[in-house]
């Protein structure tokens, strides 16, 4: 009962990117979108990866309320650095230096993820929020929460995804990046209502 919803929830993260990039394929520039689209995730997880350990740190550190008070502080701080930092990269002339001089992308493909790259630093907050939920979540062993908030990613990333049924011509990378940040928007929404019900700490031994 612990663990299931773990596995669900770990299982559904390719499940959305797997979704998006079904959806991707409906566009009219299919293989520039789904290239695109792959050149983003890889950075922003790239970038955002090393708060997933947020997760480990609250199972390891909280103990008590106020543990959870200083996580929640450093984790808004942690927001703001990472957010800034996607910013400088990929809103100032370094974004050409990354995409084009680094990554070798072909001006065309450049220009396709840019819209994407753009709006990168609003994964910070949720990337971030999530990553800490889980762990707090684990940590007061209540992880039903968990395995719907999976489930309802996929959902979500669907949701977006389909616009690429009516409307063909949009930017993929754009697309798929919304639908990516929707999704983690969903499981932080969920996650978050389930820790107010807990009061924000459960006293486990």
């Amino acid at each position: 009962g612990f663990s299931w919803p773990l596995i669900i929830n770990t299982s559904a993260e390719m499940g959305v990117i797997y979704t998006i990039n079904l959806f991707l394929g409906r566009l009219s520039n299919a293989e520039l979108a789904i290239a695109a689209f792959g050149v983003t995730h890889g950075l922003v997880s790239l970038l955002m990866g090393p708060m997933r350990n947020l997760t480990q740190t609250a199972q390891t550190l909280v103990g008590q309320r106020e543990d959870v008070r200083v996580l929640l502080v450093f984790t808004g701080q942690l927001i703001a650095i990472f957010a800034l930092l996607a910013i400088a990269l990929f809103q100032t002339p370094l974004r050409d230096e990354i995409l084009r001089g680094g990554m070798g992308l072909t001006p065309e493909l450049a220009a396709y993820c840019e819209p994407a790259m753009a709006i990168s630093f609003v994964m910070a907050a949720f990337w971030s929020s999530t990553a800490l939920f889980r762990g707090l979540l684990a940590k007061a062993r209540t992880t039903k929460s968990l395995a719907a908030s999976g489930i309802l990613r996929i959902g979500v990333a669907a949701a977006a995804g389909s616009l690429s049924i009516t409307y063909p011509e949009l930017n993929g990378a754009l697309l798929g990046g919304s639908a990516w940040i929707l999704s983690y928007a969903i499981e932080t929404t969920i996650s978050g209502w389930r820790l107010r019900r807990l009061g924000w700490y459960a006293n486990v031994s």
